[in-house]
């Protein structure tokens, strides 16, 4: 099954890096936004901000990806 996040192509991907800072410590609710920063034939990259419900920040990720294309 093909995912159709971010290429019409893209069959799978697997995580190659992960780097997570936990800025502060969180309770309740919590929205994460991610975007990918740049996506090529064989790999992306990507970044997320996780914000609580008073939309403070607390935690920043950034990941590698190796695309499988089908």
């Amino acid at each position: 099954r093909c995912s159709r996040d971010w290429s019409s192509d893209v069959c799978s991907s697997d995580l190659t890096d992960l780097n997570v800072s936990f800025i502060e410590a969180a309770t309740g609710a919590l929205v994460a936004d991610a975007r990918v920063l740049r996506a090529g034939r064989s790999v992306a990259f990507a970044e997320v901000e996780v914000r609580n419900e008073e939309d403070r920040l607390v935690a920043i990720g950034r990941c590698t990806l190796a695309i499988r294309r089908g």
